[in-house]
Parts: C-alpha cells; structure tokens; sequence
C-alpha cells in the first residue's frame, strides 16, 4: 500500500499500512477471503456476482431481452430513486426491466418530450420492481421512483392471448397504458380485445375496432434550395426515393433542407369521438420538421417519425408539408466532381486560402461548399437522403379504463 503524494512522507506510508491491516484483517485471500469491518465486509477472491447470489441480493437492475444490450445509471436518496436506462440497439427494444426498489410508483421522464408519464402497468416482487418497457431505437428515457405504489397492472391479454409488454407495430406500439390509478388511460393503435388485471385482483376491458394505417400514396412535390445547387422549380416525385437515386445531379448530391407537399383526404372512420390519427413517415434521412394545414407540429428527428396530427385535420382536403434535411457529405462529394478551386496537400490539409475567398471575387467553378480540410473524395459513396416513407395515416384509439372487482 502506498500514498498517491509524498505529502507526510514517509509518516503517510506507515499510517496507510495501519488502515489496510485494519480493514483487511486477516485476510490473506488464501485460507481466510472474508472480513467483517464496520456494517461492512471485505471479500477477497470473489466476483460481484458471486458475493451478491450468496448475499441473496437481486441485481439493482435487469431486463428480460437477453440479445439486447441496455445501460443505465442509478441514483438514489431519501426522497427518490432516477435510473436513467439507455438502448444500444439501433431497431426497438420491448422488454421487462426489474428495478431493486419496491414499495413506490415508477413513472417515466422523456428527456426528448420533457414529458412525465406515470407508469401504469407494473409488479412489485420480492424487493423488486418489474416494469414492461418499450424503447425506441438507440432510445432512453428516466424511470423515477418517487411516489408510494399504486394498484398497478400486473396482467395484460390482447384476444386472450397474455403479454409481456408493449408490441410493436410497424414503428408504432400496438398499445401502451399510462396513468395513476383510476384514471389508467389506453391508446391503442392496434385492433382487439384487451383485458387487463390488477394486483389487487381488479379487471377492466377494451374491445378495440379501427380501420387499417392508409398509406398516402401518389405523388409530391418537392422544393429544393437552389442555393445550395438544388433544382429552382419544385419537382414532382411520382414516388418516394433516395435522393441519392436521382438522376439530376442537383438532387443527387443535393445537401440541406427540401421540403415536400402533398394533398390528401381523410376517410369515414379514421377521426371520431375516441379517436387520434397519427401521421408515420416511416423513414427519414436524416431529420424532418412537420406541418400539417399550417400547423407546425415540431421537429422529428429519430424513430418513430411519427406524430398525432388530430388536432391539427379538418374535413375533406388536408395538406401536409414535410422539410426534410440530410447531411453534409453529399455535396462535398458532388463539389469534387466539379473543377478544383482550391490546392490541398496529401494528407487533406489546405494549402493556402484561395484567393477568390481572400479577395471576396466571384467563384467560377460551380462548386458551393468549402472546407480547410478535404474529407470526401468524388469516388466516395453517397448517404441515403429524403423522405424514403412509406407515409402512413395510423389511426389510434384512446379509451380511460374502467378498473372493477370481480365477485
């Protein structure tokens, strides 16, 4: 054992040794491995696996997907609990998550919304809690333990058939439930019969009827930012398409925000009383802000790229607007396709300023872009880039369950 600094050397060398000896006792990690020190003890030779299972302690947290790798943080004190559970998976993750806390709600914190979702379906068992939980590609979000515990949902069926969390579908969850008790609220975004029980033996059902997600099919027009060498006009894409598979080269390389345009009309049966329409833009390379009729419904920037729009339709024709913005690179590409204007060495480094920058002269060589470092060359591969779809109406429906004892 030896100090980290030569402050009280070498009196600091000989106090540390009196600590060790006091701490470790007479372990000497061959015939004796434990020493009891404090509310303590100091094990030697043994995982933290194998210290845990004989002190017959669970693990502060574990879920159930055993292919996917989840990371999270826990952080406790009198007042709370906040485990922050992070997916690595880059396609959704629907698993149980066991917490060693027990006696308190969870509730989820959606650190992109701001959102505080009180949790509605989850068990309490022996010093643990198991919470069903569905993350979203590469999602996170806080489960906080803070409020006593609830009669929550320990049991769910979808056509009599029991499971274990919230499906996906397409993007979307087939279901999910949230709220304190009494006021459990369902959004369904898949047809059927669900029940559902609680802990304290309690029942409610929902038999859900919805008409199937409706693809806005046909064509859209697209309006790209001339200045950044895209097309002046809008064009008509008849079909949703990689930029990238395009053959003007305004398009192909085209880096920045275009914005797509699209009329369409809203069947009998998708809006209602106890209904929500969400508009799913399948997938996004890389980031789209949303409009629909005029109402600007934010910015979607992961998956699902998907948002409610019902407050937002009216009856017959609706325009959505989509502003789509992809990343740099492809025009760097196109840019090397195009006469060089400025001299860089092997490496990439810029050799010097070019004298139309140090000058403030128009720029002849058709290129947009500049950097003091070349990092794509023209035989480099494109990145995938647009609205790539398929652009979906989901309709949803959302009904507060009505929890009773049974005889």
């Amino acid at each position: 054992q030896f100090s980290p600094t030569l402050e009280n050397y070498p009196a600091d060398e000989v106090e540390i040794r009196r600590i060790a000896d006091e701490v470790w006792g007479p372990c000497d990690g061959k015939t004796i491995t434990e020493n009891r020190f404090g509310q303590g003890r100091i094990v030697w030779g043994k995982s933290y696996a194998e210290v845990f299972a004989e002190a017959k302690l669970a693990p502060d947290f574990a879920y159930s997907s055993g292919n996917a790798l989840l990371n999270t943080i826990h952080r406790a004190s009198k007042e709370a609990d906040w485990y922050f559970v992070a997916s690595c998976e880059k396609s959704s993750v629907e698993t149980v998550c066991a917490f060693r806390v027990t006696g308190k709600r969870p509730e989820f914190w959606h650190p992109d919304t701001g959102e505080i979702e009180p949790a509605a379906w989850y068990r309490i068992e022996n010093d643990q809690t198991f919470v069903p939980m569905r993350l979203d590609p590469c999602g996170s979000v806080f489960v906080v333990f803070r409020s006593p515990a609830e009669d929550g949902i320990v049991s769910v069926a979808r056509d009599g058939k029991p499971i274990a969390n919230e499906q996906k579908s397409e993007g979307l969850p087939a279901f999910k439930v949230s709220g304190k008790a009494g006021e459990v609220a369902l959004t369904a975004f898949a047809p059927g019969r669900y029940e559902f029980g609680t802990a304290a033996g309690k029942k409610a059902d929902a038999a859900i009827e919805l008409p199937n997600p409706l693809t806005l099919e046909g064509g859209w027009n697209v309006q790209f930012d001339p200045k950044w060498a895209g097309p002046t006009a809008p064009v008509r894409f008849e079909q949703l398409e990689d930029w990238t598979k395009r053959p003007e080269e305004g398009i192909k390389y085209f880096s920045g925000t275009a914005v797509y345009e699209k009329e369409f009309e809203i069947p009998a049966g998708y809006t209602g009383a106890g209904r929500r329409l969400w508009l799913d833009l399948g997938r996004v390379e890389v980031i789209a802000e949303l409009e629909v009729n005029g109402k600007n419904l934010g910015i979607l920037w992961k998956p699902p790229f998907a948002a409610d729009i019902t407050g937002a339709i009216q009856p017959g024709k609706n325009t959505v607007r989509v502003k789509v913005t992809n990343l740099w690179p492809n025009r760097l590409i196109g840019d090397e396709h195009l006469p060089a204007d400025c001299e860089y060495t092997s490496e990439g480094a810029i050799k010097a300023f070019p004298e139309w920058l140090t000058k403030k002269t128009p720029r002849t060589s058709g290129r947009v872009t500049f950097t003091t470092w070349r990092h794509w060359k023209a035989e480099d591969p494109l990145l995938p880039s647009g609205l790539l779809g398929p652009v979906r109406l989901v309709p949803a429906s959302l009904e507060t369950l009505n929890f009773k004892k049974e005889n």
